[in-house]
């Protein structure tokens, strides 16, 4: 959560409103969230809603990853520099946090093998 507090904190920074692949990425990085919140309660008694929950949130992060890998193609013809500083900065923080979110995934993995 700190993350997406911090993504929007440099955001204001930076004076970028967001644009379509943020929005984007915002919404999976909400959903993989969600996915992560669902899990939890399922890890003890209910193993396979768990890692099904998980294996959701890391589908979320690799649709982050389609969107940034997207975005800073087109943002690369872009020869506004501010621009693209700015946006690729927040497109990397979007980024890292679908590798937070699939950090947490995995570890979600982890306390389910290790219990069996």
């Amino acid at each position: 959560m700190n993350q997406a507090k911090d993504l929007v904190r440099e955001a204001e920074v930076l004076g970028m409103a967001p644009d379509e692949p943020m929005v984007q990425m915002a919404r999976f990085a909400c959903a993989g969230v969600r996915d992560l919140v669902a899990a939890f309660p399922h890890l003890e008694k209910d193993p396979d809603a768990a890692t099904a929950a998980a294996d959701s949130a890391i589908r979320q992060q690799r649709a982050i990853e389609r969107v940034y890998r997207s975005a800073m193609s087109v943002l690369l013809r872009s020869e506004d520099m501010r621009e693209v500083a700015g946006r690729r900065e927040l497109y990397r923080r979007f980024s890292r946090l679908g590798d937070s979110i699939e950090h947490v995934a995995d570890r979600i993995w982890y306390a389910v093998v290790k219990r069996a």
